[in-house]
């Protein structure tokens, strides 16, 4: 869907676009300026919130929240072999 939206300027919305698998995806496609995304439920412990923040690079701005891609390689996954 995105080759198609980025070749015609078509505005897509990925569901599940705020996942950490999907944020480079996002990245690589000027066509796709926004994703939905869950966020934690309201109430829950802060541990939760900051998790969700520190694994997504979440930072706030006027229009809600913002996600960077990882700056490692791939999707950022650290896979230790045991």
């Amino acid at each position: 869907m995105g080759v198609p939206g980025n070749g015609n300027g078509i505005p897509l919305y990925p569901h599940a676009g705020g996942s950490p698998e999907a944020i480079h995806y996002l990245a690589a496609y000027p066509a796709l300026t926004w994703a939905e995304t869950t966020l934690p439920p309201p109430g829950g412990p802060d541990r939760v919130y900051k998790m969700f923040e520190e694994q997504r690079n979440i930072s706030r701005g006027p229009e809600g929240i913002y996600i960077q891609p990882s700056k490692r390689p791939g999707f950022g996954w650290e896979i230790e072999v045991g």
